[in-house]
């Protein structure tokens, strides 16, 4: 039991640097926090591009910001991130 709650733990822990190093990013591209601040919501829209709970996708961002979010999925996920 002690090795799962060290596992989970770990991967808390990597989700919150992947969120400290990125935040600011994602925010600036209009990326909404409710959905980059749940793991598995972000990871969601990872493969399905847009977002269960709320509906919202890239298409309601401006060209700009849709192009840096979209190169940013190729650069951090590769061929698991969905089309943009």
């Amino acid at each position: 039991m002690a090795g799962s709650f060290r596992r989970n733990n770990d991967k808390s822990l990597a989700w919150n640097r992947w969120l400290q190093a990125h935040r600011d990013r994602l925010v600036e591209w209009g990326v909404p926090a409710d959905l980059w601040s749940d793991e598995r919501r972000w990871f969601y829209f990872v493969e399905h591009s847009y977002d269960y709970v709320s509906g919202w996708k890239p298409a309601m961002l401006a060209e700009h910001q849709r192009a840096a979010l979209r190169d940013f999925m190729r650069e951090q996920y590769g061929d698991r991130a969905a089309r943009f």
